[in-house]
C-alpha cells in the first residue's frame, strides 16, 4: 500500500524512548542493529520494525551509522545530549528542537504552518506533497506529538541552525520550502527574461532553498500555476541543468570560458 513521502516511523518522544534503550544496552559503543533489535528493543531482527525504527532515529539525527561487516549504530552527540542533560538545559532544548525539525516533511509543515496545523493541512499535504489519505492522519498525529515533546508552539519561527552528528552547527541541508509574498525583482542579467513585477508582486510565492558546499541555491515560483506555465518551467529547468553541467565541465578543465551551446 502506498505510504506517500518518507517520514519517521514514530514520533520524537517514542524515538527518544528507543534511544534510551540503545544507550542502556550499548552505551555509546557501536552495536549491530540485529543485536540491538533483539536484546535492547525486544523485536525479531527479521521483522521490518527494527529497520523502520533505525530509519526514524536517523531522521531525527539521534544515531550515527558505523561502517563494518554488519550494520552498526551508536547514539549521536545530539541524541546523547537529549538523554543526559537536565530538562532545563538550553542546549538540550535546542537539540530537541533541531531533532524535531530535522525530518524534511516535518520541516516543511513547520515552516508552512507552524506547530499547529490548520484544518486544510490534510488536503494540502495530499495535493502538494504526495501524501495518501490512509497515512496523512497518522503523519499529522506524530507531527503534533513531536512538536509538543520538543516544546515548539505557535507560528513558524526563523529556522535554527542544524547540528551535525559531531555537535557542530550547520545550515540545514536539503530542501526548505516556504510560502511568501514575492519580493521586488531586480534586473540582474539582461540575457535572462525576468518575471513581470506587476504580475508577481503581492501574490503568494513558493520558495525552495537547497544548501550545497558552495552556498545556497534558491528558486521561487508562484503558488498557483497553470498547466502551460508548469510545462514552460520544466523546459526552462532542463536548460538550467545544461548550463550548470557546462559550467562544471569548464571549471574541471580549468577554464572560465563558457563552453559552446
Amino acid at each position: 500500500m502506498a505510504r506517500g513521502p518518507a517520514y519517521p516511523y514514530v514520533d520524537l518522544k517514542a524515538a527518544v524512548g528507543l534511544l534510551q534503550k540503545l544507550l542502556d544496552f550499548a552505551r555509546r559503543v557501536p552495536a549491530s542493529v540485529d543485536v540491538v533489535a533483539k536484546d535492547a528493543w525486544g523485536w525479531s531482527p527479521t521483522s521490518s520494525t527494527p529497520a523502520k525504527a533505525v530509519a526514524a532515529l536517523k531522521y531525527f539525527g539521534l544515531i550515527d551509522e558505523v561502517a563494518g561487516d554488519s550494520k552498526q549504530i551508536k547514539v549521536s552527540d545530539r541524541g546523547y545530549r537529549i538523554l543526559v542533560d537536565d530538562s532545563d538545559s538550553p542546549e538540550r532544548k535546542k537539540a530537541l528542537e533541531t531533532a524535531a525539525l530535522a525530518p524534511v516533511q516535518y520541516n516543511y509543515v513547520y515552516k508552512t504552518w507552524g506547530a499547529e496545523v490548520p484544518p486544510a493541512a490534510r488536503s494540502a499535504l495530499i495535493f502538494e506533497k504526495g501524501f495518501v489519505a490512509s497515512t496523512v492522519d497518522g503523519f499529522l498525529k506524530d507531527y503534533r506529538a513531536t512538536m509538543l515533546f520538543a516544546g515548539l508552539s505557535g507560528p513558524p519561527k526563523q529556522p535554527a541552525e542544524q547540528e551535525n552528528g559531531d555537535g557542530n552547527s550547520t545550515a540545514n541541508n536539503g530542501v526548505e520550502s516556504v510560502e511568501q509574498t514575492a519580493p521586488p525583482i531586480k534586473q540582474q542579467n539582461p540575457g535572462i527574461v525576468q518575471p513581470n513585477r506587476a504580475l508577481s508582486e503581492g501574490k503568494p510565492m513558493r520558495q525552495d532553498v537547497f544548501s550545497v558546499e558552495e552556498g545556497a541555491v534558491t528558486i521561487q515560483w508562484p503558488a498557483e500555476l497553470s498547466t502551460e506555465s508548469l510545462t514552460d518551467i520544466q523546459d526552462w529547468l532542463e536548460i538550467v541543468k545544461r548550463k550548470l553541467a557546462r559550467s562544471h565541465v569548464a571549471k574541471q578543465l580549468g577554464s572560465d570560458t563558457a563552453l559552446p551551446e
